[in-house]
This record gives C-alpha cells, structure tokens and sequence, in this order.
C-alpha cells in the first residue's frame, strides 16, 4: 500500500468519529472477527500497531488442530470447535491449508491411562507419557465429532515392526504406533491478509490499518495514533474488542484497566535445515510427550523441518 493511500484511509478514519465495533489487534482472531462482522452487514474498523498477522499468528507451530491433549482436561467443546473449524479450513482455504498425516510412538500399552483419569477428574498429577489405550480413546472421540462434515481419515494403529519398517528412526523401545490427521498451513500470514480482503469487498464500509495503536480515552473516544505520520485520530465504538494476544493487558493498561489474563506459559519453534530428517518424516508429523510432560512435534515445512 502507498502512503498516499494509506493516509487517505487514515483521513476516512478521522472522519468517522462513531462506529459500530472497533477491532483492536490484527492476528487471526481480530482477522477473523472483523471479516464475520464485515459479511453480517456491520461496519467496523480493525487496528494493529504493527503489521497485521506480525505476532502469534505468524510464529506457530503452522498446525491447525483440534487439540488432542485437552481432552483429558474435559475442553470438549473447545476440541470440538476447533475441529470444525479445521474442516472449514480445509475446504474454503485449501490453498493454504492441508490434512497432516500425524504418527504418535507409543511406549506402552495402559501408560497413563490412571494418570489421565485423574485429570479428567479434575485433580493436579505430574505429567507423563501416555500409552496405547488412552490415545486410542482420544482419537476415537477425534474422529466421532467430525463423523458429519469428515476432511480427513479416520485415525489407525500400527504394529510396532511394521511402524519401524514404515519409519525406521524412530526408538526402538515403542510397542505400536498411532496414526490420524490433523492440518497444517504454509501461509498464515497470507491467509489473514486474504480474509481482510474478503470483508472490505464485501462491506466496503470497514476499515483496515496497519501501524496504527491505541494511546488512551478521552471524553469516551478511543485515540488512535498513526505511527507512520503521528496523525491522531478520536474513535467512538458501540463495542470495543481488545485482541492484542500477548499484549491484551498492556493494551488494557493503555485504556485505563488493570488486568492479568496473559500466564506463563511458552513454546519454542526451531525451523531448521536438515534433509535427512525431512526425508525421514516422508510428509508427515510425529508428536509425541516427554516424560517431563512436554508436547513436542517434529512435521515437514516446505523444505525445511519444524
């Protein structure tokens, strides 16, 4: 976009000084918001103070899943909801997004399987490696929520000589293996920039901007700046909707709330380049838990390895 019409749509937000919903943060979720509040007919005006897609959005796993592990933890209607949602991806964005062929090596044939009920029950237990029988529950549930809109196969097990004749890295110590698919997706980024499109071709009344932040109220209007020219700009939105991600409480700090919805907990994504570790994947993911109750997963991505 050129500067000239990024401060002519700057200018057409100075003007409107009410809108309906103000989106702040333009990841996915802000993405996605603003684009279904676009196709029902409401104007609305999407913000971020860097380039859209520029945070969590970008710097996934590049897995669109359902949520396998938080079965245990009785988000049943969280995994459900994703794994519509998956399906959804898969069909209207098959451009981007693809079923991932996904194998779980399995030490053992009841392993955690007490453990699991116990947090099912709700009590806190050390994590541990599950076995057999617990995965093979999980995906059984996996598979029975997307039994109406299926996108994908239906999960499988393998034995353990011929899961190592199939991928032959894998320990030696496994008893079976469990097979069943998920998605991925090369592009979110672009993805995102798409549904953008989508919603102001279909209500030309919403805006989109980039290296735009909030910097505080005044008199009941959200002030915007634009930090490519430092031009301001005094919103009142009907609804204001804070999704910053990680920044959601700095972003309510700036609005005058205090609040502390962001925990602790991280991840870490190493892409690197190693062919023979991507030949050895033949195009699809392992995921597996360590001992010390750690998801990790090792899947192809383009030419390099995640």
């Amino acid at each position: 976009m050129s500067m000239g019409r990024r401060q002519d749509l700057f200018r057409k937000l100075q003007a409107r000084t009410g809108v309906p919903v103000l989106v702040l943060g333009g990841g996915i979720n802000g993405v996605g918001l603003y684009r279904e509040l676009a196709l029902q007919g409401v104007d609305c005006v999407l913000v971020d103070q860097a380039d859209f897609c520029a945070g969590a959005t970008s710097k996934s796993s590049r897995m669109i899943h359902g949520g396998l592990r938080y079965l245990e933890n009785r988000e049943f209607k969280l995994v459900s909801e994703a794994l519509i949602e998956r399906n959804r991806l898969i069909e209207n964005a098959g451009h981007y997004v693809a079923p991932l062929k996904t194998t779980i090596p399995l030490s053992s044939w009841f392993g955690g399987l007490i453990r699991s009920g116990l947090i099912f029950a709700g009590l806190n237990v050390s994590p541990g490696e599950r076995g057999v029988l617990p995965v093979k529950l999980g995906l059984m549930f996996y598979d029975f929520i997307t039994r109406k809109n299926r996108r994908t196969p239906t999960h499988f097990l393998t034995s353990k000589a011929e899961s190592l004749r199939r991928m032959p890295g894998l320990r030696r110590n496994i008893v079976a293996t469990a097979t069943y698919w998920d998605a991925w997706i090369t592009q979110a980024e672009r993805l995102c920039i798409e549904l953008i499109q989508d919603a102001q071709s279909t209500n030309p009344n919403c805006l989109a901007l980039n290296y735009v932040k909030p910097q505080g109220l005044a008199d009941g209007a959200v002030l915007l700046e634009d930090r490519a020219t430092g031009q301001t700009a005094a919103i009142r939105p009907k609804v204001l909707v804070n999704a910053t991600g990680a920044w959601v409480d700095f972003t309510n700090a700036t609005l005058g709330l205090r609040t502390r919805f962001m925990g602790g907990t991280k991840g870490s994504h190493l892409v690197v380049n190693n062919p023979a570790l991507h030949r050895a994947l033949d195009g699809q993911m392992v995921y597996y838990q360590y001992r010390d109750g750690r998801v990790c997963i090792v899947l192809p991505f383009l030419d390099k390895v995640v």
